[in-house]
């Protein structure tokens, strides 16, 4: 049938059409090589996009199906039909909004004077990723040192179980002995995090302090262990099995949790929270995994400066 009404016409004349480099350009953002190559990286959902103009990263290009808020049109906004969202999209479920993003580039600068950093070595889940680095800035810490052979920060699995984090803390990636040398030259302490350490009650924080969180199968490196000094939770290690345990579910639930209360524990006389932090952000919040649960029953409130964090005395 054809479109007569002056109305449809003008409606028909704003949907954009997504071409074929176009999607070429969006599905190839799959693959780390062609992040690394173009410095871009999809972001889907119309929270997340929000969250991401609205800190200031450069948009390429947004594409969305029906109205969109004020704060997202302008010259880079395109609308299109759901069958074009449909086919570029890297959800089961397409939203209505897919934003093209360039990367932050970080300087390591910036990470001399930061009083926590938190290093991960090798962690190469996506999922598991992202939700260390909501649990990072659900606490304030803004520096993450990511180790080679770490999950790509930019893929798209990490950007959305991030909820958002990475539009406001700062990733750099190095090598491992690049990391140490850096901690030495600016008299940082690692704290390794590993089932034989010191307790975390009995364990003396310094200043300046790098938190190391190990790969999920093997742990930290060697090289770091021997390089830093270890902190555990107290308990029974023989009742249970590692830390670094390898299936997703626990080791998101012990890491999360291990970091969180460490955490608690480093930060209880002076709150790291200093800014707002997005509303979709939450310490150990994951949508679609029955382990956390667990982990939440057990949990009480402390307010820090107008937000809620959580802590378990019992850990």
């Amino acid at each position: 049938m054809m479109c007569v009404d002056l109305a449809c016409i003008l409606a028909l004349k704003f949907i954009t059409v997504v071409t074929k480099n176009s999607e070429k350009l969006i599905r190839g953002l799959a693959l780390r090589k062609n992040r690394k190559k173009t410095g871009l990286f999809i972001a889907e959902g119309l929270k997340l996009v929000t969250d991401f103009v609205s800190s200031g990263v450069e948009v390429d290009i947004i594409y969305h199906v029906g109205p969109i808020a004020a704060d997202l049109q302008g010259d880079r906004t395109m609308e299109i039909s759901e069958s074009d969202m449909k086919r570029i999209t890297f959800l089961e479920t397409a939203s209505s909004v897919l934003a093209v993003f360039h990367q932050k580039n970080e300087d390591l600068k910036s990470f001399v004077n930061a009083p926590f950093i938190l290093l991960l070595d090798r962690v190469q889940d996506p999922g598991n990723l992202g939700t260390l680095l909501r649990t990072a800035l659900w606490y304030g810490i803004e520096h993450i040192a990511l180790v080679s052979g770490t999950a790509d920060a930019w893929s798209p699995k990490v950007v959305q179980a991030s909820m958002s984090a990475l539009a406001h803390v700062k990733v750099v990636l190095l090598e491992e002995q690049e990391w140490l040398t850096f901690a030495s030259d600016n008299q940082f302490d690692l704290v390794i995090a590993d089932m034989n350490g010191t307790p975390a009650k009995s364990f003396e924080w310094s200043s300046k302090q790098i938190l190391v969180m190990g790969n999920e199968g093997q742990g930290a490196s060697d090289i770091l262990k021997s390089s830093g000094r270890s902190i555990t939770l107290p308990g029974d290690a023989s009742k249970m099995e590692s830390l670094n345990v390898a299936s997703k579910w626990r080791y998101v639930t012990l890491r999360v949790r291990f970091f969180s209360t460490l955490l608690n524990r480093r930060f209880i006389s002076t709150p790291p929270i200093t800014k707002a932090i997005p509303k979709n952000i939450c310490a150990l919040g994951i949508k679609s995994n029955n382990a956390m649960s667990q982990v939440s029953a057990k949990m009480t409130p402390m307010y820090f400066k107008g937000a809620t964090v959580f802590t378990s005395e019992s850990w």
